[in-house]
């Protein structure tokens, strides 16, 4: 599975990458032990990570484009941080291999980020016509109305006659 990876890949040299592994295997250790002692874990199941509540999705999803948002800054901040103290006999505070691997992993989840966003902004101009002859969601309060046009619906536009 891992290929030729072995214990001695470990770049036990390295301040950053061991400082950043220690304190999220902390990190996860602490919520790991949380959710064991508070019993959370069936509540956790089935209230969050099955859910098809939309209010819980949408804070999932904000949850995570936050901790994405806080990894990008910090990428960022490591690359300008890396130019900046690299001069022309000091090679700045991260080895070359690992600015390679932070510059490519930066650049593919923002590529990722922007053709998923593309997608579904997409899919949100290709919002189903609604069919009369069932309630449509702009009817209901609080929903949004888009005239002709039902967002809860799913399949090919409607054009049959009421």
């Amino acid at each position: 599975m891992f290929g030729k990876l072995t214990l001695a890949d470990i770049p036990l040299d390295q301040p950053i990458i061991m400082g950043t592994c220690l304190v999220l295997l902390l990190a996860i250790a602490a919520v790991l032990a949380y959710l064991t002692v508070a019993k959370k874990w069936l509540w956790l199941w089935r209230e969050w990570l099955t859910t098809v509540d939309h209010k819980r999705i949408g804070i999932m999803y904000c949850l995570l484009a936050a901790v994405m948002l806080l990894r990008g800054f910090s990428d960022a901040v490591m690359m300008r941080s890396q130019q900046a103290l690299a001069s022309h006999d000091h090679a700045g505070f991260l080895v070359p291999e690992h600015y390679d691997q932070v510059f490519s992993a930066h650049g593919t989840i923002y590529q990722q980020r922007v053709f998923r966003n593309r997608k579904s902004a997409d899919q949100q101009l290709h919002l189903w016509h609604s069919d009369d002859r069932r309630e449509s969601p702009a009817r209901r309060p609080g929903a949004v109305a888009v005239p002709g046009y039902d967002v809860v619906g799913c399949g090919f536009p409607d054009h049959r006659s009421a």
